[in-house]
């Protein structure tokens, strides 16, 4: 888990029915991995910082009564939204470092909205999941409120963010959501997502997220079933380990079984943190397919 540095610990972890394995440590522990985090999220926060001073944004808005129930708002021209969830292994991270991804959609007309959303060990991965979910219906039902005529939802998230909008991707938004049309959220692009969650039993991530067998199978992607036939886009960097190279090919594979259309794209010479800057690049790849799956819904 995080110490006070914001650096993974390195101690054994154990539980009943998991013990720790320093392969799958070295293969999750995305910071591990990458060195430089620390000036890399110095960077994001900088961006960031500038951007909400540049374009117009509504900051901070509460989407439900809880502490970390907030999003901010980037408007373009109110037509269609982008909302994207953010990483950190569901213990980390806050909406405030991703203001710089909104950028580039904002210009090109998308309004951008950034999620906050509960914690582990204070919340587990369900509640985080009832909390993105509420933020979702938030945005369909209160468009009218602030003055947009949003028709559809496209989703984007990054490392746990990528788990979220997949998990979004499999909900009973009949249930939910009573009233939003089949096709309000039109695609997701998962970036460095996690789909089988398993391993993370074995490693010190699991510190906060206590996840058990049954929890892990719950909140992985790879074992639900989607709901409706929205598009998917996975990503991954180059020089991230095998084991996130893994989790896209076997999720893709997973979902094209089920019938839905799936786009793979790796970004080679990026890292598990710089692959996700390549969504504030007009002439990424990354940002190509974004536009490609909002204009052209499959």
């Amino acid at each position: 888990m995080p110490n006070s540095s914001g650096a993974f610990n390195t101690q054994r972890f154990e539980q009943p029915d998991a013990i720790y394995s320093a392969k799958l440590e070295y293969q999750y522990n995305a910071r591990a991995a990458v060195p430089g985090y620390a000036a890399i999220f110095e960077k994001w926060a900088a961006l960031s910082e500038s951007t909400r001073g540049r374009i117009p944004s509504r900051l901070d808005i509460p989407y439900g009564t809880g502490i970390r129930q907030k999003l901010d708002l980037f408007e373009g021209q109110g037509r269609r939204l982008h909302l994207f969830l953010h990483g950190g292994y569901w213990q980390a991270m806050d909406k405030s470092y991703f203001s710089f991804l909104a950028e580039g959609l904002v210009r090109d007309g998308t309004d951008v909205a950034i999620c906050n959303y509960p914690l582990c060990p204070d919340a587990d991965l369900g509640e985080i999941l009832d909390s993105v979910r509420m933020a979702v219906g938030f945005l369909r039902e209160h468009g009218r409120s602030l003055e947009r005529r949003w028709q559809s939802l496209q989703l984007s998230g990054h490392s746990a963010g990528g788990q979220l909008a997949a998990m979004l991707l499999a909900s009973d938004w009949a249930r939910l959501s009573p009233g939003m049309p089949d096709d309000f959220i039109a695609g997701a692009i998962c970036i460095s997502g996690l789909y089988d969650l398993d391993p993370l039993r074995y490693t010190t991530l699991n510190d906060k997220l206590g996840l058990g067998e049954k929890q892990a199978r719950l909140n992985s992607p790879l074992f639900t079933q989607p709901v409706g036939m929205a598009p998917m886009l996975l990503v991954v960097g180059g020089d991230e380990r095998p084991a996130f190279h893994q989790q896209m090919a076997t999720f893709a594979a997973k979902r094209r079984s089920q019938g839905i259309g799936v786009d793979t794209l790796v970004l080679e010479g990026l890292n598990h943190f710089t692959v996700v800057e390549q969504l504030a690049e007009p002439d990424s790849p990354l940002y190509t397919q974004v536009n490609r799956l909002y204009k052209n819904p499959e």
